[in-house]
């Protein structure tokens, strides 16, 4: 039997466009072999769980022109700490144990990635939302 970590890696997408032979930084390392392809793994229920708050809580997204999605979406995940946490807490569970170990030490910094890069994916997807 495999073990997590391997069913982990063996599920996530592999993006095309990242060049894994680039010398980056580690951080930006991180962001792109482990972060790009859990969101875009993820990105269905990303879209279902924003989907849902803004039914929640009533939130007349399709009335609303393209400039004030995109700002209800950014402040959604800036403003809500549940719903950030929620979301953050998606992509920390797709971490490998060294993925894991790695996140733990920066911890902060990784979590203003996830966030922005989840504003930004949920922002270009606004009109199916």
């Amino acid at each position: 039997m495999k073990s997590r970590d391997e069913q982990i890696l063996a599920l996530r997408p592999i993006i095309e466009t990242i060049d894994a032979s680039l010398d980056t930084k580690e951080k930006e390392s991180f962001q792109n072999q482990t972060l790009r392809p859990i969101l875009k793994q993820q990105n269905a229920l990303f879209l279902t769980l924003f989907v849902n708050h803004i039914q929640t809580f009533k939130i007349l997204f399709a009335q609303m022109n393209e400039e004030q999605k995109n700002q209800c979406i950014a402040n959604t995940l800036a403003q809500n700490q549940p719903f950030k946490n929620t979301m953050i807490g998606i992509v920390v569970g797709w971490f490998t144990e060294e993925e894991s170990n790695i996140y733990c030490q920066n911890r902060t910094a990784f979590n203003k990635r996830i966030v922005q890069m989840l504003i930004q994916r949920l922002q270009d997807q606004r009109s199916v939302i």
